[in-house]
């Protein structure tokens, strides 16, 4: 599989997970080992999943073999306890690069 088709299929767990298909976001997350190479992407990603799935523990628990500032930064997120479900699906807007139809998703 290219990288292209494997970039698509993490972007469809996400959406899955973004739109409440819990059974779709969790088959696709069964595949990451073999989509995304990188620990440490793998598991930010399957957090993010999680998470927008309203699943904080296994959100945490992806993120235990993590250490970047990144991981850091979702793992406290996380832990905050008044974190509201809109809280979340705003905070994944953000994620994602957008929030009032304004895209912050940059090209690199």
């Amino acid at each position: 599989m290219n990288s292209e088709d494997k970039r698509l299929l993490v972007e469809a767990a996400i959406a899955a997970s973004n739109h409440g298909l819990r059974k779709e976001a969790y088959s696709l997350l069964a595949l990451f080992p073999q989509l995304i190479d990188d620990e440490e992407d793998r598991g930010i990603c399957a957090s993010l999943i999680y998470f927008a799935l309203n699943d904080v523990a296994d959100a945490l628990a992806a993120l235990k073999p993590c250490h970047s500032d990144r991981a850091k930064a979702l793992t406290f997120l996380y832990s905050q306890s008044e974190f509201s479900r809109q809280d979340t699906q705003t905070f994944t807007q953000l994620l994602e690069g957008e929030h009032h139809g304004h895209s912050n998703r940059r090209d690199i």
